[in-house]
């Protein structure tokens, strides 16, 4: 099991992961294991530790795109009992030590969580360099969370059943703005019913030539190609543009469904049912 959610995250392209108590369950070993097994993402932890040595793990990633410099730093709750070899420490030190050592190196500070709740309003009070936390609480699902207003806490629900699509405007403002719903959204849900109605009017005209009916089909054809072509036209020219004076952030989930186009992943299926 532990090997198939390797390979399909690696497949996915994921850039960095946050171990959590349930990871380590599979013991120190598999984190360094055969190269042909290891993971092309960074397994990411700045306060857990091997025998209550020095952190196991890559403490914080530094991953460039664009303009911006991102720190990815992971930080490991104590939400499940852990293996003997593994133990988790104060994570309010080990995020000291992260920030201090990246220092200037990074213009946005993400913090992927696998602490509780309480702990990442604590977090999000007494570090205000935290631009952004991806949780994992296993009883929010999908959540928006603006703490204290310059920190903004996301996460999806879990098991993979959807996919979280974050776009952010970022100017170092230090508070943060969701962005306002646009004419597109609107347009979209009325073309959506119109195209019910019509649905509806087509299925009762049965090919019937009564006046009325074709009138209204004719109404409904029409409003439905003129939204289609205003919503074409305002998804080709509307730009988002940030509030002034805020950082402002659009956040949709996305529901996945199974299918699989691929021999790649198809393999992993195979290989995770014949485990069972």
């Amino acid at each position: 099991m532990a090997r198939a959610i390797v390979r399909s995250y690696s497949l996915m392209g994921y850039d960095a992961v946050c171990l959590s108590p349930h990871d380590l369950a599979a013991g120190a070993e598999f984190f360094t294991g055969e190269p042909e097994e290891a993971a092309s993402f960074t397994w990411l932890s700045a306060n857990v530790s091997l025998n209550g040595g020095v952190p196991f793990f890559q403490p914080y990633l530094i991953k460039k795109f664009g303009d911006a410099t991102l720190a990815i730093i992971g930080l490991t709750g104590k939400t499940a009992l852990l293996p003997s070899d593994f133990t988790v420490g104060d994570w309010r030190a080990s995020l000291r030590s992260c920030l201090d050592d990246i220092g200037s190196k990074a213009t946005f500070f993400i913090v992927l969580s696998t602490l509780s709740p309480k702990e990442e309003q604590e977090l999000a009070r007494n570090f205000p360099k935290i631009n952004l936390i991806l949780g994992s609480s296993p009883n929010k699902g999908n959540t928006k969370t603006i703490l204290e207003s310059h920190t903004l806490l996301v996460q999806t629900t879990s098991r993979g059943k959807y996919l979280g699509q974050l776009d952010i405007d970022y100017g170092s403002h230090g508070q943060w703005s969701e962005q306002k719903k646009s004419d597109v959204t609107r347009l979209k849900k009325r073309l959506a019913q119109v195209e019910k109605s019509l649905a509806v009017y087509l299925r009762s005209s049965n090919g019937s030539n009564q006046e009325s009916i074709q009138q209204t089909i004719s109404i409904l054809s029409k409003q439905k190609e003129s939204l289609t072509d205003r919503i074409e036209e305002l998804q080709q020219t509307q730009t988002m543009l940030p509030e002034k004076g805020r950082d402002t952030f659009a956040l949709s989930f996305h529901k996945i469904r199974p299918v699989s186009e691929s021999s790649a992943i198809d393999d992993i299926v195979d290989k995770l049912d014949a485990s069972f």
